[in-house]
């Protein structure tokens, strides 16, 4: 999804046609049909949320814990002793939507809103 984080736009695709980006939908320019998404994966996790009612840790696992153990992954995807010290911290403005505040990577902060 190379067009995730991008502002809205016109950009160009792989076949020579462009691609309307407006939000995370986009479309053809030639004739408007649906192209695809450029939705972050806190956007996924916000619908999922949101269309599911599961509440904030279960979206959250659905994205971190689940796949890293279904990848074999030991240091990633949860809080415990010896995992690496990678987190993001989230505000809950609304019932089921999480705003992204700050990223850690390996114990230092390398985003913060």
């Amino acid at each position: 999804m190379p067009l995730t984080g991008l502002p809205d736009g016109l950009y160009p695709w792989t076949n020579g046609e462009n691609i309307v980006k407006k939000g995370p939908l986009l479309t053809l320019e030639k004739n408007g049909r649906i192209a695809g998404s450029a939705i972050s994966l806190l956007g996924c996790v916000n619908n999922f949320i949101h269309w599911t009612g599961c509440g904030v840790a279960d979206g959250l696992r659905a994205v971190t814990e689940t796949p890293a153990r279904m990848l074999g992954e030991t240091k990633k995807g949860r809080l415990d002793v010896g995992c690496d010290a990678d987190l993001c911290i989230f505000d809950q403005e609304e019932e089921d939507k999480l705003i992204l505040r700050q990223v850690w990577k390996f114990g230092e902060c390398v985003h913060a809103t």
